[in-house]
């Protein structure tokens, strides 16, 4: 008798499975690295927005108004600043003494930080199922 040599179709099948779950594994973990990326894109703008803040203090005295008496408006309002944004920044509860910064997630791509938070005291929150620590710290 003579055997044939190959893969029968129940050994092909069985590898397309394996190949398959290896995909989907690999799949979720990439799109949760991307995530996490723009999440620390996002931090990064509002440390940097925070040491604009800083250095505009320095020179007007007060964080609410340049140094020609004009309200202070933020450089940039998105992250990351060129191609698509993922993150909305803005400036709020801005006065003399203090200020606000947040980074929004458009669309809910971030689920588990639903927003992202900076102060003039240099505190750090968040607001979302991770907490402070696990959005700002990947």
């Amino acid at each position: 008798m003579k055997r044939s040599r190959g893969f029968t179709l129940i050994e092909l099948l069985l590898v397309l499975v394996i190949m398959g779950i290896l995909a989907a594994l690999a799949l979720v973990s990439w799109q949760d690295s991307v995530v996490r990326a723009r999440r620390v894109d996002a931090a990064a703008s509002l440390v940097e927005l925070a040491g604009w803040l800083e250095r505009n203090a320095a020179t007007s005295n007060r964080y609410d108004l340049d140094p020609n008496g004009a309200a202070v408006a933020l450089p940039f309002a998105v992250s990351p600043r060129t191609g698509d944004a993922f993150y909305d920044l803005a400036l709020s509860a801005v006065t003399a003494t203090s200020f606000t910064l947040t980074a929004t997630p458009r669309e809910g791509r971030d689920p588990g930080c639903a927003m992202l938070g900076l102060d003039a005291t240099g505190t750090q929150t968040a607001t979302g199922s991770l907490g402070a620590a696990a959005c700002w710290n990947p």
